[in-house]
């Protein structure tokens, strides 16, 4: 299956809730400098532990061009295995996510 979504395929953000902005994290029980990755690392193929988007709250939205129009017949979203998660970081992790398509032809961003 081909990932449409991706910012190597030319898939950009255009808008995005708020990045949460974290000063430090835990790691495994370490204590660590958090870098903030911004909501672009949702069009990375990286499930690495601490390398996602955090955005504020306990909502979010997220809107993405694709590089041309494609016909979409699955979407997936990737996330860390509950096995490498660290356990106080379990309840972060997104649980329902809603797809919503508009299709224009002219679109200036």
């Amino acid at each position: 299956m081909t990932d449409y979504a991706l910012e190597s395929s030319g898939s950009t953000v255009i808008i995005n809730s708020e990045t949460h902005k974290p000063r430090y994290c835990s790691q495994f029980d370490f204590s660590i400098w958090c870098k903030k990755y911004g909501p672009e690392t949702v069009l990375q193929p990286d499930i690495f532990p601490g390398k996602c988007w955090g955005f504020k709250g306990y909502k979010g939205h997220l809107v993405i061009v694709l590089p041309h129009p494609v016909l979409i017949t699955h979407v997936t979203m990737e996330h860390l295995p509950k096995l490498f998660s660290p356990p106080r970081h379990r309840k972060s992790a997104t649980k329902d996510f809603a797809v919503y398509v508009s299709h224009h032809k002219h679109m200036n961003y």
